[in-house]
This record gives structure tokens, C-alpha cells and sequence, in this order.
């Protein structure tokens, strides 16, 4: 074999463990993006999970919220305890402290729900916000193995 030969069989065997040099690096890569796509993908599921219990809760809550209003809370706050016979004296005074105090509760609890609400919404957009980034994650992950040949 010629000097000239035994170079090309050389380069030909360089280049030939180069190839699979980087198929290896390939592959490996794949196998890690393909990883990394598992994960995104577990916790997209997880966060729409919460995403719906949130939502739902929020909407639940509303619900509750407006049929207690219309239900409870407008018959007893505008009930008038005046003018009948029998509840003059320390019975209408006993009743007019009662629904002070049931307004005072009411308030309170009127608080606490609006605060719980408004707290299931910044839930709500923090899911919103996680699930984005892991949408964008996803598809980069995505683009890249199709970029390998995936």
C-alpha cells in the first residue's frame, strides 16, 4: 500500500469514527431532551390539574358568594323589626342587636370571601404564568428534536 493509500485509509477511519462520534453525541442527545420533555410534560399536567381546581373553586365560590346574597343576606339585612306590636320593648331592642351583629358577621365573612377569591386568582394567573413557560419549554424542547431528525 502507497503512502498515498494508507493516508486516505486513515482519513477514511478518522472520518468514519467521527460519524459515529456524533451519531453518539446525537443519540445522546436526544435520549436527554427526550428526558427533559418527559419532565415539561408531567408538570404541564400537573399545573392545568391546578389550574382546574382553582378555576373551579374561584367559580364555586362566586356562586356561593352571589346565592347567599340573594338568598340570605337580602331578606334578613332589610327585614324590619319596627312596627310590629310584639317586638316593642326588649324584644325588637334584642332583635335590632341580633341583626347588628349578623351584619357585623355578614361584613366580616363578606371580607374573607372577596380575600379568598382574590387569592385563587393570583393562583389562577400564577398557573397561568408556570403553564406558559413550560408551553415555551416544551416547544423549544420539540424544535430541537425535530432539528436532530426525532
Amino acid at each position: 500500500m502507497s503512502d498515498i493509500e494508507a493516508a486516505r485509509a486513515e482519513a477514511a477511519e478518522r472520518a468514519r469514527r467521527e460519524a459515529e462520534e456524533a451519531e453518539r453525541r446525537r443519540q445522546a442527545r436526544i435520549r436527554e431532551l427526550r428526558n427533559q420533555l418527559s419532565g415539561v410534560e408531567s408538570r404541564i399536567t400537573h399545573f392545568e390539574n391546578v389550574l382546574r381546581r382553582l378555576t373551579d373553586a374561584r367559580t364555586s365560590m362566586n356562586s356561593l358568594k352571589n346565592r347567599l346574597n340573594t338568598e340570605v343576606d337580602t331578606p334578613v339585612i332589610t327585614y324590619n323589626l319596627h312596627g310590629a306590636s310584639k317586638w316593642e320593648g326588649t324584644n325588637a331592642l334584642n332583635g335590632v342587636v341580633a341583626l347588628a351583629n349578623i351584619k357585623n358577621s355578614k361584613s366580616a365573612y363578606d371580607s374573607d370571601v372577596e380575600k379568598l377569591i382574590s387569592d385563587i386568582g393570583r393562583g389562577v394567573d400564577r398557573a397561568n404564568s408556570i403553564l406558559q413557560d413550560l408551553y415555551r419549554q416544551r416547544n423549544n424542547i420539540l424544535s430541537e428534536l425535530r432539528s436532530l431528525g426525532a
